[in-house]
């Protein structure tokens, strides 16, 4: 018996990850700038650098 098929199969197993694995970078490079500025001032916040007002008028503006 030959090892073809299994290579064939093996060959389209890597093929299918590496599309998979190219557009889940995509998508991740996507994502909404609101919610990483929101992280960002939540850190701030966290951080003692903004006021909780001025948490809140950054949420409302985003």
């Amino acid at each position: 018996m030959s090892m073809m098929p299994f290579s064939m199969i093996f060959m389209w197993i890597l093929m299918i990850a590496f599309v998979y694995l190219i557009i889940k970078a995509i998508r991740q490079d996507n994502k909404s700038p609101s919610s990483s500025a929101i992280e960002v001032a939540k850190c701030r916040f966290a951080n003692g650098e903004i006021t909780q007002e001025e948490l809140r008028e950054i949420k409302k503006e985003l």
